[in-house]
């Protein structure tokens, strides 16, 4: 295997460790990706999903009662996983019914206002387990949609491969022992091969469950920690999303 082969991401020994492989000669090329010679049946690419955390989310009248939540997520994608077509709806989740219904009623939040937010979009391979959600408002959702997702979602249509990261968890450090009022979202994704022009944005969407169901339209920081404007950074709207979500799917 020649030293100009294009990998998704990483390295020859990353895919040679992800993948068992006895070397990388294992492999041939397939596009931007890799898969093992026709013996083999396993594609040669690193993991859709290269790190999540989860942390403890406490509710019930006097916090006796905890359940995990998403807290960190990392992954790499690119059409050439398969992977990115199985993502679930946060619907799928039933294990933190519970304390969704609980953070509801404190927070005096109708259903659709509290919602379980993905860490990785569903159209972008994200599961509906507990480490890939965490609850926010929904405009927060929205604002994660438009600023962040479907900008990652247009670039992998596009060809790219992208590095995507989403820390979750409370603003300025107050606990979720509380009401938990203000959460943020910190999202990075950046382009990790030589197709095009490079991109690199950092982006962190707020939500402040005390705060009017659209408040976080107004709560969308950029890697300065400014409060953006409408029309500071692109946003792409939902009326698109669902093109986007086909094309992925479809693909």
């Amino acid at each position: 295997m020649g030293t100009n082969q294009a990998f998704i991401g990483g390295s020859e020994q990353d895919y040679i460790t992800s993948n068992n492989a006895r070397s990388i000669d294992d492999c041939s090329p397939r596009g931007l990706g890799l898969q093992r010679k026709a013996s083999v049946a396993n594609v040669c690419q690193l993991k859709l999903i290269e790190k999540e955390e989860s942390q403890k989310f406490k509710y019930g009248k006097e916090n006796e009662k905890e359940v995990d939540v998403g807290k960190k997520m990392v992954a790499r994608l690119s059409l050439d996983d398969p992977d990115i077509k199985k993502g679930q709806p946060a619907s799928k989740n039933t294990t933190q019914n519970a304390m969704m219904a609980d953070y509801r009623a404190k927070t005096r939040l109708e259903g659709g206002q509290l919602v379980k937010g993905h860490l990785l979009n569903e159209y972008l391979g994200g599961k509906a387990k507990n480490s890939n959600l965490y609850p926010i408002t929904d405009g927060a959702n929205s604002d994660h949609l438009g600023y962040v997702e479907n900008n990652v979602k247009k670039l992998v249509l596009a060809g790219r491969t992208v590095q995507y990261e989403v820390d979750a968890g409370p603003d300025l450090g107050e606990p979720c022992s509380t009401r938990c009022e203000k959460s943020r979202f910190k999202c990075h994704y950046k382009t990790i091969d030589n197709k095009g022009e490079s991109v690199d944005n950092s982006i962190t969407i707020l939500s402040d469950v005390a705060g009017s169901r659209k408040l976080a339209r107004g709560s969308v920081l950029d890697a300065s920690g400014n409060y953006l404007k409408k029309g500071e950074h692109k946003f792409v709207d939902g009326d698109y999303d669902k093109k986007l979500n086909d094309q992925i799917r479809n693909y």
